[in-house]
């Protein structure tokens, strides 16, 4: 009885994408080594030359097969002609090209943030940071008097509950700090008189005197320490009002 076409064998690996029929265990074959048993750790094909091929194969379907991971200690020539294994080896240099610029990205990131860090405020060489949640403030009116006057109503909420608050009017025309008819100026934090209610929101209004044309900057404090301001408290959002 003749031997199985061998070739015929091997090319089932193409049309068959299940591996069902792949000749992991060429039982036909001429040569056959083992390592089992009591030499299970003996290598099962060696092959040594001083100065040509150890191991050479040739099939017009596969040279060599292999069912398992393959280690190549040094570099692996490919031909011309394998293109897809050219094409792997060519993504793989550009993946590892991004993977450096990508590298050299986070580092040159790092090192800005080092720097942002270095000269910002510290305490004991330890970076401080504003708190992450500041209060709020919403213009609910903003208007001319028959007296003059400018009134201003806002809303606000955030702040500490039944805490003195202070609302900061700028004018940024004139860059000064504007005087309110109830409080007087405004030099000191406990000048302030306007209060917080028990849930942290605040309902706030005031007279004060500005010319038409100037720009207005609202911003409301409850003392909390924040360093990283040059006034050292945690201020509100800011509001921007025009006198029309």
């Amino acid at each position: 009885m003749p031997p199985p076409d061998l070739q015929k064998q091997f090319k089932t690996v193409l049309t068959d994408p299940e591996g069902l029929h792949k000749p992991t265990l060429p039982t036909t074959a001429i040569v056959r080594a083992d390592a089992i048993g009591s030499r299970g750790n003996w290598t099962a094909v060696y092959g040594h030359s001083e100065g040509s091929t150890a191991i050479y194969g040739e099939s017009p379907v596969y040279a060599g097969f292999f069912s398992g991971d393959v280690y190549v200690s040094d570099d692996l020539t490919v031909g011309p002609d394998s293109k897809s294994v050219n094409e792997a080896i060519k993504a793989i240099g550009q993946l590892q090209a991004t993977i450096n610029g990508l590298v050299r990205t986070i580092g040159d990131l790092e090192q800005k943030v080092g720097s942002e860090n270095s000269s910002g405020q510290t305490s004991f060489g330890v970076p401080v940071r504003s708190p992450v949640v500041r209060p709020t403030i919403v213009m609910t009116d903003f208007n001319p008097l028959a007296t003059g006057n400018l009134i201003f109503r806002l809303t606000g909420n955030g702040f500490k509950r039944g805490s003195k608050v202070m609302v900061r009017v700028f004018d940024v025309s004139t860059h000064t700090q504007l005087t309110l008819a109830n409080e007087g100026i405004i030099s000191t934090f406990s000048q302030a008189e306007f209060f917080s209610q028990p849930d942290g929101s605040l309902n706030a209004s005031d007279q004060f005197q500005a010319a038409h044309g100037d720009e207005l900057n609202f911003a409301a404090t409850d003392g909390t320490i924040d360093p990283n301001d040059t006034s050292g408290m945690l201020w509100s959002n800011s509001i921007s009002v025009k006198v029309e």
